[in-house]
């Protein structure tokens, strides 16, 4: 019975469905727009896409600053000694140097003794007066072997070279550029030199000959110029 009452009601219902359901052609005017709905929840996390392919190398970064220096390390312990090299070879001798200034003339000195007469029995005479000056006014030195048989027929020779020196004798007259030595006069005694220099330190080598041996001179072709080959011919000191 119960069922039935329910059942009529539900065809009552939808009678009344059906009436109000009758479609109306006059459109009615439009409603106001209804409020926007509530968001609805956030859908879950799609899967992660494939991975694209790799972009072209970027350019290069500028460089960046220096770096502070970093401190100075510790000395070292200083190693052993190495054992000595061999010694070098000697080095090439060096070029002469040039030769120096010549010194300022000194005064004149003290007339130095006279020589030693020569051997006895010899036929010529040597005199040798050392450490010799000679002056522009004149040189007037002591021969005591000169006599007066030599001044009137014997011959006088007279040689010169520096004090020390065991170079050649040079014989007067001397004549080199801006210098000229000569015998200016002899007499009983005594010999007379002329210069136009003054010069200091010189030896002074007087020959006397006698008369008697003059002529060999010429006749043994003796170059009187030559100091060494007259103490040849006459045994006379070399030196």
């Amino acid at each position: 019975m119960r069922k039935f009452q329910l059942l009529l009601c539900f065809l009552f219902i939808y009678g009344l469905t059906l009436s109000a359901c009758h479609k109306d052609t006059t459109p009615g005017p439009q409603g106001d727009t209804g409020a926007t709905g509530a968001t609805g929840a956030v859908g879950a996390t799609g899967a992660t896409g494939a991975t694209g392919p790799q972009g072209a190398t970027g350019g290069t970064g500028a460089t960046g600053a220096t770096g502070a220096t970093g401190a100075t390390g510790a000395t070292g312990a200083t190693g052993a000694t190495g054992a000595t090299g061999p010694a070098g070879s000697q080095g090439a001798t060096g070029a002469t140097g040039p030769t120096g200034a010549t010194g300022a003339t000194g005064a004149t000195g003290p007339q130095g003794p006279t020589g030693p007469q020569g051997p006895a029995g010899a036929s010529a005479q040597s005199y040798l007066l050392t450490d010799q000056n000679l002056s522009l006014t004149g040189t007037h030195l002591l021969v005591p072997g000169i006599t007066a048989d030599i001044v009137a027929d014997g011959a006088v020779l007279v040689y010169f070279r520096d004090t020390n020196s065991t170079g050649p004798w040079y014989s007067l007259p001397y004549e080199q550029p801006g210098v000229t030595i000569s015998l200016l006069d002899f007499g009983v005694g005594y010999i007379d030199i002329n210069s136009n220099v003054n010069e200091t330190g010189v030896d002074i080598r007087v020959v006397i000959i006698p008369a008697a041996t003059v002529n060999s001179i010429v006749m043994r072709g003796i170059d009187v110029t030559s100091y060494t080959n007259v103490a040849s011919a006459y045994h006379l000191p070399i030196r």
